[in-house]
């Protein structure tokens, strides 16, 4: 409990000496402690590295994710964006671990596979390149630049040519 203190008062740097401190006096941390550290992560930016971290004490301490741990991972991985590639891996290795997915982590990996902002914006610059050389290729481009496409203003009604 007093770990999730820590978490909900976005105190990531207090969590993890509490739980230092139980284990030097042989209290082990259970479940909870680790999936509300997991969770205090999300605090002051995306911390993955920690979130790795923490797991793999976790797994060394030999206290069993649920799917609670793997769906809070799969969350940090969605905030931080553009890591559907390690999303997935996450979710083979759940299985892998015997925890069965649920809704959530399913959605969660969805959601992390949406490209980040600089992402995207590299994407429609690419895909807009690719158009421009192909149509001026193709002798397709007038003098909008845009080849026989019009362009659609806010009010949905046709502009252009």
């Amino acid at each position: 409990a007093a770990v999730a203190a820590f978490d909900k008062s976005e105190n990531l740097d207090e969590a993890l000496r509490l739980l230092d401190r139980m284990r030097q006096h042989g209290m082990p941390p259970r479940l909870e402690a680790y999936n509300s550290l997991l969770s205090a992560c999300r605090h002051n930016g995306v911390d993955l590295l920690q979130a790795r971290d923490i797991f793999r004490l976790m797994e060394r301490s030999d206290v069993t994710p649920n799917v609670t741990t793997y769906n809070t991972l799969l969350a940090l991985h969605s905030m931080r964006g553009g890591l559907g590639h390690a999303s997935l891996e996450l979710l083979r290795h759940m299985e892998q671990q015997g925890v069965l997915p649920d809704l959530v982590s399913y959605n969660t990996v969805l959601a992390s596979c949406k490209p980040t902002t600089a992402e995207a914006a590299a994407l429609r610059r690419a895909v807009l390149t690719r158009t421009l050389t192909q149509n001026r290729d193709a002798g397709e481009v007038g003098s909008s630049g845009f080849g026989g496409v019009q362009s659609i203003g806010f009010s949905g009604r046709h502009r252009g040519r």
